[in-house]
């Protein structure tokens, strides 16, 4: 059982071990400010456990040379998720976040959650579809705490510009509420990002916001592993769409293998991802 002593040595080990390897001097050592194991569901808002380890770096750009190894896959708020959940991932929900004291400015940025369970399931559900959220930006990809979130995935029958037949692929977007101290709860809504294997990319018609066409571009973006991510992009957003609440964002395919979803979307599920105007805030959401 994961304690407040073990949570938040793992939490400041880490971090000074990433200061170290990347040259980042602390100024306040980093240590465990606030611990609760306290859970109750019967009050709004709700109250629930939490682990707050504060500290300071030297300067705005000491902590900066952080901000990779902070969001990267096994870095730092992965890992600290990592080390409190224990076997399959259902039921209950860890947030780890990157704040500043009373909602200011940060030299890091940064959000990730886990849904987690302390035990197995006797009878686990079968495993979730092939494929994982990727990344074509260096920015802050968490969904929580964040002003827009997109859901509600369908497709329907359709015509391209042309007039003939084609498939629709949409999402739609709702405002919600966060905490005002997070990094990304100011974000603004300019654009989306749908990665898309670079087999379907020719099958595209078109785009629509509330059914209206929309000019669209593509991004290519190399990755670590040498292959590289295509991406589908609805831009100028704080132009087409000034309010984003209750938005329907669709994309046209022609008829064929690639108006199914799992074939069109990159690894088989279709990623939306919301970006700030400074690309430093992406929420994603794996919608399909």
């Amino acid at each position: 059982m994961p304690t407040c002593a073990s949570v938040s040595d793992t939490i400041i080990s880490s971090i000074n071990a990433a200061a170290s390897a990347y040259g980042a001097d602390i100024a306040v050592p980093f240590f465990l400010q606030t611990c609760s194991s306290t859970y109750d569901a019967s009050v709004l808002p709700r109250v629930y456990p939490v682990v707050q380890v504060c500290g300071a770096f030297a300067s705005d750009a000491a902590g900066a040379k952080l901000q990779d190894w902070l969001v990267s896959p096994l870095g730092g708020l992965a890992s600290w998720t990592g080390s409190v959940r224990d076997g399959v991932c259902t039921g209950y929900k860890i947030v780890a976040d990157i704040a500043a004291p009373g909602g200011g400015a940060t030299c890091l940025a940064g959000q990730f959650e886990e849904a987690c369970a302390s035990n197995p399931d006797p009878t686990p559900p079968p495993p979730p579809p092939a494929g994982g959220l990727v990344q074509t930006h260096t920015c802050v990809q968490g969904n929580v705490n964040v002003p827009y979130s997109v859901g509600g995935f369908y497709t329907a029958s359709t015509v391209d510009q042309g007039g003939y037949p084609a498939v629709a692929m949409c999402v739609k977007v709702a405002k919600q509420s966060c905490k005002a101290s997070s990094y990304c709860c100011g974000m603004d809504f300019a654009k989306v990002e749908v990665p898309v294997e670079d087999a379907c990319k020719s099958d595209l018609r078109r785009l629509t916001i509330n059914g209206t066409p929309q000019f669209y571009s593509w991004g290519n973006y190399p990755q670590a592993n040498g292959g590289t991510i295509t991406a589908l992009k609805f831009t100028s957003m704080l132009t087409n769409l000034p309010n984003p609440d209750g938005a329907t964002l669709c994309w046209v395919v022609r008829p064929g293998d690639c108006a199914d979803p799992a074939r069109f979307c990159t690894n088989g599920r279709c990623q939306v991802s919301i970006f700030a105007s400074n690309n430093k805030c992406c929420p994603a959401t794996l919608v399909s």
